[in-house]
């Protein structure tokens, strides 16, 4: 079994995954999520997810990369599940992308009014008009986005709320900000997400019939992008899962997960 090495310094991508040929490695390793058939497919529960355990390099971002895979449904499978397959995104030194890091709300940058501490659940922002309930807060960003990912945008400390005080905005958190910062700190709201969607809510192929899905992949930007990679990715495992109800059936079958890099 071929092993693909990509080191980027502080931290080394290794794929363990088997080398097909030039550019291409096939996925082949995945968590408990996963039972592997005598055919070499995969089945995953309804309702269940499974995750890859190998992470793959990507290179250089602008190179045009292809995800591909076969999906199959059950027999008897309920047409209103849908199935889902995503990338999850690491930096350089191995650590997970979350989406809150990467996904900015444009025009939404404010400033500290007063110094922050830990146990604050209220900040003293100038503006906080552009800001929406429900997202999180990023901190020291800025204008350029250079500061993505900024892993300071937790998405389990939301917004719940945000009042205008007349000289300054009230924001107010679900948990405390659990960070310090001085006044006139510039600050972001971020939206949150799962995962970065490379096949989202898809209707399943018929029962039986495998159905081949092929994702090109090509350049970064910020938010949440289907076919272009969150900034900052140098590497990516997959999650494939289905919406179904958690009933120990068989929800979905997936086989032959290839990553492709183009030579351009």
């Amino acid at each position: 079994m071929m092993k693909k090495i990509f080191s980027t310094g502080l931290f080394t991508l290794v794929s363990a995954s088997i080398s097909l040929f030039a550019g291409t490695v096939a996925v082949e390793k995945f968590d408990n999520g996963a039972t592997k058939l005598p055919d070499g497919s995969y089945s995953i529960k309804s309702g269940r997810h499974t995750f890859s355990t190998d992470l793959i390099p990507i290179k250089d971002l602008t190179q045009k990369t292809t995800v591909t895979l076969e999906l199959k449904a059950p027999a008897g499978l309920d047409k209103n599940i849908s199935y889902y397959v995503g990338a999850v995104n690491y930096d350089k030194n191995g650590k997970r992308i979350e989406i809150s890091y990467v996904n900015a709300i444009k025009n939404s940058s404010t400033i500290l009014v007063a110094p922050c501490k830990k146990t604050d659940t209220v900040l003293k922002v100038k503006n906080a008009e552009k800001f929406i309930k429900n997202t999180c807060i990023a901190y020291d960003v800025k204008a350029d986005f250079s500061d993505l990912p900024n892993f300071t945008a937790k998405a389990s400390i939301r917004i719940r709320d945000f009042k205008n005080k007349g000289t300054h905005w009230e924001v107010v958190l679900s948990k405390p900000c659990g960070v310090e910062y001085p006044a006139n700190t510039p600050i972001r709201a971020h939206y949150d997400g799962w995962y970065q969607y490379l096949i989202c809510g898809h209707t399943p192929p018929s029962p039986g019939a495998w159905k081949k899905y092929s994702i090109d992949i090509a350049g970064s930007q910020i938010g949440n992008p289907g076919t272009k990679w969150t900034v900052g990715t140098a590497g990516v495992k997959f999650i494939i899962f289905n919406n179904g109800k958690n009933t120990g059936k068989e929800g979905m079958f997936f086989r032959n997960l290839t990553v492709t890099t183009s030579d351009k």
